[in-house]
């Protein structure tokens, strides 16, 4: 079972973020279980019979105890539990339940929601005109919904081209804006090289984004002569067709 993804959470929250299982854990557990009961059967009929066998088997009981200690452990720990406080992240926790998930593997994370990046992506052909013309300050609108808007500003641009798209909600494939490569199986690789732009939104109380919405930001540009237009245009080509 999985606690759904926006939820507020805090180490006091009774309900964990996922309660995973692990068949060979519970089976090792009802193993171990038996051979207690069994060793203590026999430690009652050795202090009937041999003080010396009931010690003996009195540690090994104490090492099976420890084992046991050890299994229990790590059952609790598959109920996931949150250290801090925050908003639980998860946007595909609905993929993985029944799946099996790899020690390590990342299904989540619990997110400060008033300190976020919006992630942007730009193509080649505007990324010189963003990098040397936008403004700071720009508009920002959550896609499906045109009465929910809010500015930001250009937090930074990140001026090397890239071809591995920061999440797949970028991708076309999902409804995102910029072209994938059709034999990239995780929609994540750019069919073309694309420039980062982070935009830190501008929160006035009424307007909350929520991590996973898609937004588009609406950049605004400094007024440039006529021939530095055309300058920028023709370098742009140049990029674009050589891959720069």
């Amino acid at each position: 079972d999985f606690m759904r993804s926006g939820q507020a959470v805090s180490p006091d929250s009774e309900v964990p973020l996922i309660t995973a299982t692990n068949p060979e854990l519970q089976a090792e557990r009802k193993i171990l279980a038996s051979e207690l009961t069994a060793l203590e059967a026999r430690r009652r009929i050795a202090t009937t019979r041999e003080i010396a066998a009931a010690q003996i088997i009195t540690e090994q009981i104490g090492a099976l105890n420890e084992k046991i200690e050890r299994v229990e452990f790590e059952l609790s720990s598959l109920n996931l539990r949150p250290v801090l406080s925050g908003t639980w992240v998860s946007s595909e926790i609905d993929r993985v339940k029944g799946m099996y998930i790899r020690r390590g593997q990342q299904v989540g994370f619990i997110a400060n929601m008033d300190d976020m990046l919006v992630r942007a992506t730009a193509g080649q052909a505007l990324a010189a005109i963003i990098i040397e013309q936008s403004q700071e300050k720009l508009e920002i609108r959550v896609r499906g919904r045109p009465d929910v808007k809010l500015t930001g500003r250009i937090e930074k641009i990140f001026p090397a081209g890239d071809e591995i798209l920061p999440s797949e909600a970028l991708g076309y494939a999902v409804g995102g804006s910029m072209p994938t490569q059709a034999q990239d199986q995780r929609g994540i690789k750019a069919a073309e090289k694309f420039f980062e732009i982070q935009i830190r939104p501008d929160y006035d109380g009424s307007v909350r984004l929520l991590t996973g919405q898609r937004v588009v930001a609406r950049i605004q540009l400094r007024s440039k002569p006529l021939a530095v237009q055309w300058w920028l245009w023709i370098r742009q080509l140049f990029q674009r067709r050589y891959r720069i």
